[in-house]
């Protein structure tokens, strides 16, 4: 069992719109709802590929409980805690007659209040107790302190659990400083934390490098869209090399898709080299279809068949 902690929850819009642009008035051809937050996203990816996921939160509203019916009806185990203010709601436009991807509109996630998150963290401790590997995905939600946020993975790492994170901003290098198990970010998001600008593979492993030494991580994997992904850990170095499409439906939750295929196979026990494997071809796959973590089983066969891994040793970057 693996627990993906979702602390900001959003109810995602997926909108079909032929010909969109800024300004005018459009239908919508076809709507698709997803449940949603980087953590929902990372735990659909490892239920699709027959791993075990719990998800944990926060939801508050008519919308928190829309939402939570959505995360039921996928079979994905959810243990919410209740907030006063409402889920939040995110919108997604495809337009099938351009050739970009699609857009995204997400407001910020409500606050949550001090009892709210004790309340949540006394429920987290009991369930961690018999998981080893725990997830944090995604926005950390107004109302919870950086100081907060590191204490409760330090703690999670002291009792033994293998944290993992994807987060941005600030809170990065919050949970950075509670030396984590691990790191699965962007370009971006590197580049923050580094304090200088992280352009390609090369630039990438070295920042990485250089972060894994100054946090005492053992693995650091930067994501870099079309350049495909490396990974810096203590057990090697690798490169990921992109799949190419001839159209990207929607690039949003490829990350996360990474992220839920890279802990399906490090749970069973992969080599790391298997793990970035199937990891790339989920966030591959992730992006012929609209929808956060969502892919057919034929467009991963394909993207699993055309990743390559390789040994930065091997190889020249």
């Amino acid at each position: 069992m693996i627990i993906s902690v979702c602390l900001t929850s959003t109810l995602e819009r997926n909108w079909i719109i032929p010909k969109f642009s800024i300004g005018g008035f459009f239908r919508v051809q076809q709507e698709l709802v997803f449940a949603a937050g980087k953590g929902v996203n990372v735990a659909r990816v490892i239920k699709k590929l027959n791993g075990r996921a719990m998800c944990i939160g926060f939801i508050g509203g008519f919308v928190g409980q829309y939402f939570k019916s959505l995360v039921d009806q996928e079979g994905i185990q959810g243990n919410w805690t209740e907030t006063r203010t409402e889920t939040r709601e995110s919108i997604t436009v495809f337009d099938p007659e351009a050739s970009g991807d699609a857009t995204s509109f997400c407001p910020h996630g409500p606050v949550i209040g001090e009892s709210e998150w004790v309340s949540f963290v006394t429920q987290f401790r009991t369930l961690a107790e018999n998981v080893k590997t725990i997830c944090f995905s995604g926005n950390i939600p107004p109302g919870i302190s950086a100081e907060q946020l590191s204490t409760l993975i330090s703690e999670l790492g002291g009792r033994g659990n293998q944290v993992w994170l994807d987060i941005s901003g600030p809170m990065l290098a919050a949970g950075a400083r509670a030396a984590p198990f691990a790191i699965k970010v962007n370009s971006s998001e590197i580049s923050e934390l580094a304090g200088q600008m992280v352009r390609n593979r090369k630039e990438a492993l070295e920042v990485s490098r250089n972060l894994r030494e100054v946090y005492d991580i053992p693995m650091i994997i930067v994501t870099l869209g079309s350049g495909g992904s490396v990974c810096s850990s203590e057990w090697g170095d690798w490169i990921a090399h992109p799949v190419s499409y001839p159209k990207i439906i929607s690039s949003i939750g490829s990350g996360d898709a990474f992220l839920g295929g890279l802990l399906v196979q490090y749970e069973k026990g992969a080599s790391l080299r298997e793990c970035l494997h199937v990891a790339s071809a989920a966030a591959s796959a992730n992006t012929q279809q609209l929808g956060p973590g969502v892919f057919t089983a034929s467009d991963y066969q394909h993207a699993f068949e055309k990743t390559v891994v390789e040994s930065v040793s091997a190889i020249l970057i």
